[in-house]
This record gives structure tokens, C-alpha cells and sequence, in this order.
């Protein structure tokens, strides 16, 4: 797919986020909540393009690819947002270099596709058919309305927060 000339100059604003300078606040372009609504659609654009190109070059297999539904599923969008700037970082930014791009290869994609199912929850076939369910996480909505309302503590929470101050993984308290 060919970048139109709106695409680039959205991107490249995108990235001005992404190289802010130092004391000012920073907004990082691969959180989709701290950007504009038009950023967003920058950002949406940027990551179709990059689902676009993943699926014709990296994924082999039909468990590897990206469904068009991606949007609907609220962790593989950050993910893919991630994703995106990640490939920026190792392979287009000026700091780039041949470790970045090894990392984004080596750790960053493959453990993307391990998690990539998941993410599509009950049916990531159906998915990938581009028949997004809307049950795709009917089983965790099922037990999110059983137990409705903020996550609750099993203890007080300063009996817990002690509690959870002991535990030390074999180093010396304050160590």
C-alpha cells in the first residue's frame, strides 16, 4: 500500500511526539488516549498500514495474521500502536540501529505472535474470516457482570500492604 502525502505528514507529526524535548510535556504517540482525536486517526491509519504489512510480509501462517476487526479489540490495539513506534524506534528514528531492529525482530514480533489468539478472545478464527463475533469475550463478560463494580480486596488494605511488604525473592529488607 502507497502512503498518500496526508498519511506522511500525519505521521511524521506523530513522530515530532514521539522525539519531544526534554522538560517538555510529553505526549507519547502509541497511547492512543493521550492524543487528539485527529492524532487518533492519524494513529489508526498508521497502524492499518502497518496490519497491512505485517500480513503480507511477516505472517505465514493463518494463525499470524491480523484480523480487520483489530480496532474492536481494545489490547490488541494498544499493542499494535506499541507495535508500530517500536518498529519506528529500531528501524527509522536517528537513534535506530542494528540492536533495536534485532529486538523488535527477535523478542518484540515473536512475542506478539504468541500472544496475538488471546487477544482475539473466544473465536480468533471467526476473526480472521472477518466475521467478528460480539461474544469474542462473552466468557469474561459473563463473570464481569457476576462480579460488577471495581476490584475488591480480599483483606484491608493495610493488612495486605504488610503483608505483601515481606516478601523479599532472597534480597535483605530494604536491599
Amino acid at each position: 500500500m502507497d502512503e498518500s502525502p496526508r498519511q506522511a505528514e500525519g505521521i511524521h507529526q506523530l513522530a515530532a511526539l514521539y522525539d519531544t524535548a526534554t522538560g517538555q510535556q510529553r505526549r507519547p504517540p502509541w497511547n492512543w488516549s493521550a492524543l487528539t482525536a485527529q492524532e487518533r486517526i492519524i494513529l489508526v491509519e498508521a497502524v492499518d498500514e502497518w496490519v497491512d504489512t505485517f500480513n503480507t510480509v511477516v505472517a505465514v501462517r493463518e494463525d499470524d495474521l491480523i484480523p480487520p476487526c483489530w480496532s474492536e479489540h481494545a489490547d490488541l490495539a494498544d499493542e499494535l500502536a506499541v507495535l508500530l513506534w517500536l518498529r519506528y524506534g529500531a528501524y527509522l528514528h536517528r537513534d535506530a540501529t542494528p540492536v533495536r531492529a534485532a529486538d523488535y525482530r527477535m523478542r518484540f514480533l515473536p512475542s506478539f505472535r504468541s500472544r496475538l489468539d488471546n487477544m482475539l478472545g473466544i473465536s480468533p478464527r471467526e476473526c480472521r474470516l472477518g466475521r467478528h463475533p460480539h461474544s469474542w469475550r462473552a466468557d469474561a463478560d459473563d463473570l464481569l457482570t457476576e462480579n460488577r463494580g471495581p476490584a475488591r480486596l480480599s483483606e484491608d488494605v493495610a493488612v495486605l500492604c504488610e503483608r505483601l511488604g515481606h516478601v523479599r525473592y532472597g534480597f535483605p529488607e530494604g536491599g
